[in-house]
């Protein structure tokens, strides 16, 4: 995995600060304090095939999702939609 430079990653304001790292399977997306503390991620997986992603925040803890990029609905909306897949904390 790489990091994709920080003036490709939009930061968003009132969140923490965002860093992305990527390869052709992986997407990590890390959120960190203004000490540096990891504060969440969201790990994404099997990117081309059936999406999944795996999210944890220190405050909520961890959960499991499937990862609907809306391409089996022509002429809807393209987003990711994520569904919940499996147990969280």
């Amino acid at each position: 995995m790489r990091e994709i430079n920080s003036e490709y990653v939009r930061q968003k304001k009132g969140e923490p600060h965002r860093r992305w790292f990527a390869d052709e399977y992986f997407d990590l997306l890390v959120w960190e304090d203004e000490t540096g503390e990891i504060v969440g991620f969201e790990l994404s997986y099997d990117k081309n095939r059936d999406q999944r992603a795996l999210t944890w925040e220190k405050q909520k803890g961890y959960h499991h999702f499937k990862v609907d990029d809306g391409e089996s609905r022509p002429g809807k909306f393209k987003g990711v939609n994520a569904q919940r897949d499996g147990a969280g904390r």
